[in-house]
């Protein structure tokens, strides 16, 4: 796998589709919230018995930084090396 800085990033969609395959997250509406009539959505994990959550904001072709992805990982408990973050 290449490193940063030198690996395209993934777009939301396709970061969100390797973490329902590969780390059994779900991605699911916040129980009573919206937005301009639509839910808004988290991406959902459980870790040792204690449910993670990550609210999204994000389209599905938004191209995510190296910080968003960081941020993702640390919330779900995803060891961030697997998505090439080895810095910091």
């Amino acid at each position: 796998m290449t490193a940063y800085p030198f690996m395209p990033w993934p777009t939301f969609g396709e970061l969100r589709q390797r973490l329902l395959d590969e780390y059994g997250c779900k991605y699911v509406p916040l129980d009573g919230t919206t937005l301009n009539e639509a839910a808004v959505y988290c991406l959902e994990r459980t870790v040792d018995g204690v449910v993670k959550r990550y609210g999204v904001m994000y389209e599905s072709d938004e191209r995510l930084t190296p910080t968003v992805v960081r941020s993702i990982c640390r919330r779900l408990k995803v060891d961030p090396r697997k998505f090439g973050l080895t810095i910091g």
